[in-house]
């Protein structure tokens, strides 16, 4: 029979943070504290060491969303080619499959989430309604089809 200890021991023993993890914020920690070199310069090296360990932990994210997306996008190709109602059957089916995913995934931090994605928000509003703007502006000018060309390639 087993002893009393040997029961309520972890099943998972917590491991130690990588080196590399711990080396990267002493490095970042040392480039903010040296007020030797010019603020411009720390900020550049600061934001380049960040940069640096956020790639490492972005880039599986990224490429598994790109995946995602090219393999959503050969379905609907594929299923344009049989018909429109398939097209619509599988574009549905592709988004709202992909929405109850992820829409589960952020339930958990919500609040967390909600409140750093909200300048993000704010700016791509003000910056769509500014190109809108543009456009009702443009269509003003003596030639609107050439200045709406232009703000095309722009």
């Amino acid at each position: 029979m087993e002893s009393q200890d040997e029961l309520q021991e972890p099943i998972l023993q917590s491991l130690p943070d990588p080196p590399a993890h711990s080396e990267g914020n002493s490095r970042l920690e040392k480039v903010l504290n040296d007020h030797q070199l010019p603020y411009f310069k720390r900020l550049r090296l600061a934001s380049w060491i960040e940069l640096k360990l956020l790639f490492r932990l972005a880039a599986p994210t990224v490429f598994v969303y790109m995946i995602n997306n090219l393999m959503s996008l050969s379905t609907r190709v594929f299923a344009g080619h049989l018909g429109n109602l398939e097209l619509a059957a599988a574009s549905l089916g592709n988004s709202g499959v992909q929405l109850f995913a992820y829409g589960l995934m952020a339930f958990s931090g919500l609040w967390e989430f909600v409140k750093l994605s909200l300048a993000s928000a704010i700016m791509l509003c003000l910056e769509t309604w500014y190109f809108q703007i543009l456009v009702l502006i443009a269509g003003l000018l003596k030639n609107p089809e050439i200045a709406l060309d232009s703000l095309a390639v722009w």
